[in-house]
């Protein structure tokens, strides 16, 4: 009653520990209504289907001109992963959560977003 905007995202926070358990849960209950991911080592997101960084970064690219392979992302987590499929240059950290590792064959690991902007910039 006291929310007036839309809600695009609920964040469940869990000591580290239970967050596995807490993901499986959570899953279980509500992953046929909305999509149910980790955000680092004690979060589980609810975000509507849809509505996660790969749809919005489609949707900017297209209101401003810009093709997916154009574009460039980094990310560590589940949370990520759509966004990271959708960009032509995607960047998962090397201390990304494991089930990360793999997700497409264009992505590259990086220690430190700094480092790899500094590496691009003096190419």
């Amino acid at each position: 009653e006291d929310i007036d905007e839309d809600v695009i995202k609920i964040a469940f926070q869990t000591p580290e520990v239970d967050q596995p358990a807490a993901l499986e849960y959570f899953e279980r209950l509500f992953s046929d209504r909305v999509d149910v991911m980790t955000s680092g080592t004690e979060w589980t997101d609810f975000i509507g289907f849809g509505s996660g960084k790969g749809s919005a970064l489609a949707d900017y690219g297209r209101a401003l001109g810009i093709s997916p392979d154009e574009m460039m992302a980094f990310g560590d987590n589940e949370n990520d992963r759509d966004m990271l499929n959708v960009v032509g240059h995607p960047y998962l950290m090397e201390s990304c959560n494991p089930s990360m590792r793999g997700i497409n064959d264009r992505v590259r690991y990086v220690r430190t977003v700094e480092e790899e902007l500094r590496r691009l910039l003096a190419e």
